[in-house]
Protein backbone atom coordinates (compact mmCIF):
# COMPACT_ATOMS: atom_id res chain seq x y z
CA UNK A 1 0.00 0.00 0.00
CA UNK A 2 1.19 3.52 -0.76
CA UNK A 3 1.33 6.41 1.72
CA UNK A 4 -2.09 7.98 1.03
CA UNK A 5 -3.91 4.65 1.28
CA UNK A 6 -2.17 3.86 4.54
CA UNK A 7 -2.97 7.29 5.98
CA UNK A 8 -6.68 6.95 5.13
CA UNK A 9 -6.89 3.55 6.81
CA UNK A 10 -4.86 4.66 9.84
CA UNK A 11 -6.93 7.80 10.41
CA UNK A 12 -10.15 5.80 10.05
CA UNK A 13 -8.89 3.39 12.73
CA UNK A 14 -8.07 6.19 15.19
CA UNK A 15 -11.43 7.83 14.64
CA UNK A 16 -13.17 4.51 15.25
CA UNK A 17 -11.56 4.24 18.69
CA UNK A 18 -12.39 7.90 19.48
CA UNK A 19 -8.84 9.25 19.61
CA UNK A 20 -8.60 13.04 19.68
CA UNK A 21 -7.81 15.25 16.71
CA UNK A 22 -4.56 16.20 18.43
CA UNK A 23 -3.50 12.55 18.66
CA UNK A 24 -4.34 11.96 15.01
CA UNK A 25 -2.51 15.14 14.00
CA UNK A 26 0.63 13.99 15.86
CA UNK A 27 0.56 10.66 14.05
CA UNK A 28 0.07 12.34 10.67
CA UNK A 29 3.05 14.62 11.29
CA UNK A 30 5.23 11.61 12.10
CA UNK A 31 4.01 9.58 9.11
CA UNK A 32 4.59 12.45 6.68
CA UNK A 33 8.15 12.83 7.98
CA UNK A 34 8.78 9.08 7.85
CA UNK A 35 7.45 8.83 4.29
CA UNK A 36 9.58 11.77 3.07
CA UNK A 37 12.75 10.27 4.60
CA UNK A 38 12.34 6.55 3.88
CA UNK A 39 10.24 6.85 0.69
CA UNK A 40 8.90 3.27 0.80
CA UNK A 41 7.33 2.13 -2.46
CA UNK A 42 4.95 -0.15 -0.58
CA UNK A 43 4.30 -0.06 3.16
CA UNK A 44 3.58 -3.77 3.12
CA UNK A 45 7.29 -4.36 2.52
CA UNK A 46 8.64 -2.21 5.33
CA UNK A 47 11.71 -3.75 6.94
CA UNK A 48 14.22 -3.02 9.68
CA UNK A 49 16.58 -1.21 7.31
CA UNK A 50 13.82 1.38 6.77
CA UNK A 51 13.64 1.93 10.51
CA UNK A 52 17.43 2.34 10.65
CA UNK A 53 17.31 4.91 7.84
CA UNK A 54 14.78 6.95 9.80
CA UNK A 55 16.77 6.53 13.01
CA UNK A 56 19.88 8.00 11.37
CA UNK A 57 17.87 10.94 10.06
CA UNK A 58 16.45 11.68 13.51
CA UNK A 59 19.85 11.30 15.19
CA UNK A 60 21.31 14.00 12.91
CA UNK A 61 18.63 16.56 13.76
CA UNK A 62 19.83 17.23 17.30
CA UNK A 63 16.38 16.83 18.84
CA UNK A 64 15.66 16.51 22.55
CA UNK A 65 15.37 13.01 23.95
CA UNK A 66 11.69 13.56 24.78
CA UNK A 67 10.93 14.57 21.17
CA UNK A 68 12.82 11.54 19.83
CA UNK A 69 10.94 9.35 22.28
CA UNK A 70 7.59 10.70 21.10
CA UNK A 71 8.50 10.15 17.43
CA UNK A 72 9.53 6.54 17.91
CA UNK A 73 6.65 5.79 20.26
CA UNK A 74 4.27 6.88 17.49
CA UNK A 75 6.26 4.98 14.86
CA UNK A 76 6.24 1.80 16.95
CA UNK A 77 2.49 2.09 17.44
CA UNK A 78 1.99 2.63 13.69
CA UNK A 79 4.12 -0.40 12.72
CA UNK A 80 2.30 -2.50 15.31
CA UNK A 81 -1.00 -1.42 13.73
CA UNK A 82 0.29 -2.42 10.26
CA UNK A 83 1.10 -5.89 11.53
CA UNK A 84 -2.06 -6.32 13.59
CA UNK A 85 -4.27 -5.59 10.58
CA UNK A 86 -2.19 -7.74 8.19
CA UNK A 87 -0.79 -4.87 6.12
CA UNK A 88 2.81 -5.82 6.91
CA UNK A 89 4.64 -8.87 5.58
CA UNK A 90 7.47 -8.89 8.13
CA UNK A 91 6.19 -10.04 11.50
CA UNK A 92 7.48 -8.67 14.79
CA UNK A 93 9.05 -5.58 13.22
CA UNK A 94 7.56 -3.26 15.85
CA UNK A 95 9.45 -5.17 18.57
CA UNK A 96 12.74 -4.15 16.95
CA UNK A 97 11.92 -0.46 17.38
CA UNK A 98 13.63 0.58 20.62
CA UNK A 99 12.58 3.69 22.48
CA UNK A 100 15.26 5.92 24.04
CA UNK A 101 15.66 5.63 27.78
CA UNK A 102 13.94 8.68 29.18
CA UNK A 103 15.56 10.52 32.09
CA UNK A 104 13.63 10.11 35.33
CA UNK A 105 13.04 13.44 37.01
CA UNK A 106 11.61 14.00 40.45
CA UNK A 107 8.32 15.82 40.66
CA UNK A 108 8.34 19.36 41.98
CA UNK A 109 6.16 19.38 45.09
CA UNK A 110 4.86 22.80 45.99
CA UNK A 111 5.10 23.86 49.61
CA UNK A 112 2.18 25.60 51.31
CA UNK A 113 3.99 28.91 50.87
CA UNK A 114 4.56 28.26 47.14
CA UNK A 115 0.90 27.37 46.60
CA UNK A 116 -0.12 30.67 48.17
CA UNK A 117 2.42 32.45 45.96
CA UNK A 118 0.83 30.87 42.87
CA UNK A 119 -2.58 32.25 43.79
CA UNK A 120 -1.12 35.65 44.67
CA UNK A 121 0.30 35.89 41.11
CA UNK A 122 -3.18 35.53 39.63
CA UNK A 123 -4.58 38.99 38.99
CA UNK A 124 -6.22 40.70 36.02
CA UNK A 125 -7.97 43.99 35.32
CA UNK A 126 -11.33 42.26 35.76
CA UNK A 127 -12.51 40.54 38.94
CA UNK A 128 -14.44 37.79 37.13
CA UNK A 129 -11.36 36.89 35.05
CA UNK A 130 -9.21 36.77 38.18
CA UNK A 131 -11.67 34.40 39.85
CA UNK A 132 -11.86 32.32 36.65
CA UNK A 133 -8.08 31.94 36.55
CA UNK A 134 -7.90 30.93 40.21
CA UNK A 135 -10.62 28.39 39.49
CA UNK A 136 -8.55 26.95 36.61
CA UNK A 137 -5.55 26.45 38.91
CA UNK A 138 -7.76 24.90 41.60
CA UNK A 139 -9.31 22.40 39.18
CA UNK A 140 -5.87 21.15 38.13
CA UNK A 141 -4.23 21.28 41.57
CA UNK A 142 -7.12 20.04 43.72
CA UNK A 143 -9.01 17.76 41.31
CA UNK A 144 -6.16 16.60 39.04
CA UNK A 145 -7.76 17.67 35.77
CA UNK A 146 -5.82 17.90 32.53
CA UNK A 147 -5.69 21.25 30.77
CA UNK A 148 -8.09 20.17 28.02
CA UNK A 149 -10.47 18.61 30.56
CA UNK A 150 -10.73 21.95 32.36
CA UNK A 151 -11.68 23.70 29.11
CA UNK A 152 -14.35 21.09 28.27
CA UNK A 153 -16.34 21.31 31.53
CA UNK A 154 -19.98 22.19 30.88
CA UNK A 155 -22.24 23.77 33.48
CA UNK A 156 -24.43 20.66 33.42
CA UNK A 157 -21.40 18.55 34.35
CA UNK A 158 -21.19 20.16 37.80
CA UNK A 159 -22.99 18.58 40.74
CA UNK A 160 -22.91 21.24 43.46
CA UNK A 161 -24.92 19.11 45.89
CA UNK A 162 -22.57 16.11 45.83
CA UNK A 163 -19.53 18.29 45.12
CA UNK A 164 -18.29 16.52 42.02
CA UNK A 165 -17.75 17.05 38.27
CA UNK A 166 -18.40 14.75 35.35
CA UNK A 167 -15.10 15.12 33.48
CA UNK A 168 -14.77 14.40 29.76
CA UNK A 169 -11.38 12.70 29.51
CA UNK A 170 -9.17 11.25 26.80
CA UNK A 171 -10.83 8.96 24.26
CA UNK A 172 -14.31 10.23 25.16
CA UNK A 173 -14.06 8.50 28.53
CA UNK A 174 -16.01 10.27 31.26
CA UNK A 175 -15.23 10.04 34.96
CA UNK A 176 -16.41 11.70 38.15
CA UNK A 177 -13.94 13.67 40.27
CA UNK A 178 -14.57 15.41 43.60
CA UNK A 179 -14.43 19.18 44.06
CA UNK A 180 -12.65 20.51 47.14
CA UNK A 181 -14.44 23.17 49.18
CA UNK A 182 -11.85 25.81 48.25
CA UNK A 183 -12.38 25.07 44.55
CA UNK A 184 -16.12 24.98 45.07
CA UNK A 185 -16.08 28.50 46.50
CA UNK A 186 -14.27 29.81 43.42
CA UNK A 187 -16.69 27.95 41.17
CA UNK A 188 -19.77 29.40 42.85
CA UNK A 189 -18.32 32.92 42.88
CA UNK A 190 -17.33 32.67 39.23
CA UNK A 191 -20.78 31.40 38.24
CA UNK A 192 -22.36 34.39 39.94
CA UNK A 193 -20.15 37.15 38.49
CA UNK A 194 -19.34 35.81 35.01
CA UNK A 195 -21.10 38.23 32.60
CA UNK A 196 -21.72 35.59 29.90
CA UNK A 197 -24.14 32.71 29.50
CA UNK A 198 -22.55 29.69 27.85
CA UNK A 199 -23.02 25.92 28.07
CA UNK A 200 -19.33 25.66 28.99
CA UNK A 201 -18.21 26.69 32.45
CA UNK A 202 -15.07 28.60 31.48
CA UNK A 203 -15.24 31.31 28.83
CA UNK A 204 -12.91 33.98 27.47
CA UNK A 205 -13.46 37.75 27.64
CA UNK A 206 -15.75 37.52 24.55
CA UNK A 207 -17.93 34.84 26.09
CA UNK A 208 -16.65 31.95 23.93
CA UNK A 209 -15.44 28.64 25.36
CA UNK A 210 -11.94 28.89 26.78
CA UNK A 211 -9.31 27.17 24.61
CA UNK A 212 -6.17 25.20 25.47
CA UNK A 213 -4.01 27.94 23.98
CA UNK A 214 -5.64 30.55 26.21
CA UNK A 215 -4.87 28.46 29.30
CA UNK A 216 -1.29 27.90 28.12
CA UNK A 217 -0.82 31.66 27.76
CA UNK A 218 -2.27 32.30 31.22
CA UNK A 219 -0.07 29.59 32.80
CA UNK A 220 3.00 30.99 31.02
CA UNK A 221 2.35 34.45 32.52
CA UNK A 222 2.06 32.96 36.00
CA UNK A 223 5.30 31.04 35.47
CA UNK A 224 7.14 34.28 34.68
CA UNK A 225 6.08 35.70 38.05
CA UNK A 226 7.31 32.74 40.09
CA UNK A 227 10.79 31.71 41.10
CA UNK A 228 10.15 27.98 40.65
CA UNK A 229 8.87 25.48 38.09
CA UNK A 230 5.25 25.87 37.11
CA UNK A 231 3.00 24.31 34.47
CA UNK A 232 -0.45 22.80 34.04
CA UNK A 233 0.94 19.29 34.18
CA UNK A 234 2.96 20.01 37.32
CA UNK A 235 -0.29 21.04 39.02
CA UNK A 236 -1.76 17.65 38.06
CA UNK A 237 1.41 15.91 39.32
CA UNK A 238 1.05 17.74 42.62
CA UNK A 239 -2.55 16.60 42.94
CA UNK A 240 -1.51 12.96 42.46
CA UNK A 241 1.46 13.14 44.82
CA UNK A 242 -0.40 14.99 47.56
CA UNK A 243 -3.34 12.59 47.24
CA UNK A 244 -1.05 9.65 48.01
CA UNK A 245 0.77 11.53 50.79
CA UNK A 246 -2.45 12.63 52.49
CA UNK A 247 -4.00 9.17 52.17
CA UNK A 248 -0.89 7.49 53.60
CA UNK A 249 -0.72 9.87 56.56
CA UNK A 250 -4.42 9.33 57.33
CA UNK A 251 -4.85 5.59 56.60
CA UNK A 252 -1.31 4.16 56.49
CA UNK A 253 -1.34 2.87 52.90
CA UNK A 254 -1.25 4.14 49.30
CA UNK A 255 -4.60 4.00 47.49
CA UNK A 256 -3.27 3.88 43.93
CA UNK A 257 -6.39 2.27 42.46
CA UNK A 258 -8.64 5.17 43.49
CA UNK A 259 -6.01 7.64 42.27
CA UNK A 260 -5.91 5.85 38.92
CA UNK A 261 -9.67 6.37 38.57
CA UNK A 262 -9.49 10.03 39.58
CA UNK A 263 -6.66 10.74 37.12
CA UNK A 264 -8.36 8.89 34.27
CA UNK A 265 -5.44 6.50 33.71
CA UNK A 266 -6.13 3.29 31.80
CA UNK A 267 -3.23 1.37 33.35
CA UNK A 268 -2.27 1.14 37.03
CA UNK A 269 1.41 1.13 35.95
CA UNK A 270 1.05 4.78 34.91
CA UNK A 271 -0.23 5.65 38.37
CA UNK A 272 2.32 3.53 40.26
CA UNK A 273 5.16 5.87 39.25
CA UNK A 274 3.84 8.34 41.82
CA UNK A 275 4.18 5.79 44.62
CA UNK A 276 7.94 5.46 44.10
CA UNK A 277 8.39 9.22 44.33
CA UNK A 278 6.14 9.56 47.37
CA UNK A 279 8.13 6.86 49.19
CA UNK A 280 11.32 8.83 48.50
CA UNK A 281 9.64 11.97 49.79
CA UNK A 282 8.45 10.27 52.98
CA UNK A 283 11.89 8.72 53.58
CA UNK A 284 13.53 12.12 53.19
CA UNK A 285 11.15 13.82 55.60
CA UNK A 286 11.56 11.11 58.25
CA UNK A 287 15.33 10.75 57.98
CA UNK A 288 17.32 11.29 61.16
CA UNK A 289 20.86 12.59 60.62
CA UNK A 290 23.32 10.42 62.51
CA UNK A 291 26.02 13.05 61.97
CA UNK A 292 23.82 15.71 63.57
CA UNK A 293 23.32 13.37 66.51
CA UNK A 294 27.06 12.78 66.92
CA UNK A 295 28.00 16.44 66.89
CA UNK A 296 25.01 17.44 68.97
CA UNK A 297 26.20 15.07 71.73
CA UNK A 298 29.74 16.44 71.41
CA UNK A 299 28.45 20.00 71.81
CA UNK A 300 26.34 18.99 74.80
CA UNK A 301 29.37 17.37 76.45
CA UNK A 302 31.68 20.25 75.55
Amino acid sequence: MVYLEIVDCFVAYHKSVCHTEKTISNYLYLLKMFDSVVKPADYCNLCYSDIVTFQKYIDNRGLSISTVGNYFRHLKSFVHWLEEYDYLKEKGLYRKIKLPRMPKKNIKIYSDIEIKQIYECVHTESNWLTVRNKLIISLMLDSGLRQNEVCMIKNLDIDFVNEMINVHGKGNKDRFVPIGKHTLRYMKEYSLICPFDNEYLLVNRRGDRLTNNAVKLFVSKIKDCLGFEFSSHKLRHNFATNYLLDHYEKYGYFDTYTLMILLGHEDIVTTDRYVHFVKQYIATRRRVSHLDKVFSECEDNG
